[in-house]
């Protein structure tokens, strides 16, 4: 069984920051995809258009994740977590082996990216729905076979 995940309240407080500065924190009433409701939403769009913010939440993130979770590759959706997972890599990366040479060749934790595929589901006879999945590149799979994978 995995351990909790447990994030420093330090950490927590500085994420939130960042998120304020770059107006990624919503607030009103929101329909979540799932049909919830929220009082609060975090628009990670925001957060993309402030390089600066996006690098520091990175290094937020991968802070939090080092202490907690073992991980060889983190994988991100080619559009709309590029960024994101390529940053947290970097920090992965800094954190875990500080003097390490950096680039592709000295990097122990790496980096992938998933595609969306639209695949039918459901019963052929009762009628299928077009449902929007990610799955890793075809050009990753060797790199995140068998690793643990963010």
């Amino acid at each position: 069984m995995s351990q909790p995940f447990v994030v420093e309240p330090a950490i927590s407080e500085s994420a939130l920051i960042v998120l304020r500065e770059a107006g990624a924190l919503k607030k009103g009433h929101f329909v979540l995809s799932r049909g919830n409701h929220a009082e609060e939403y975090v628009d990670v769009r925001e957060v993309y258009v402030h390089p600066k913010k996006l690098w520091e939440l990175c290094r937020l993130l991968a802070e939090c994740i080092h202490l907690s979770v073992p991980i060889d590759v983190v994988v991100g959706p080619a559009r709309g977590g590029n960024d994101l997972s390529l940053g947290v890599a970097y920090w992965l990366n800094q954190l875990r082996f500080p003097k390490t040479k950096t680039g592709p060749e000295h990097s122990p934790i790496r980096r992938a990216w998933t595609d969306k595929i639209k695949i039918r589901v459901g019963d052929p006879t009762d009628g299928q729905q077009e449902e929007e999945r990610f799955v890793i590149a075809d050009c990753h799979k060797k790199l995140v076979k068998g690793k643990r994978v963010l």
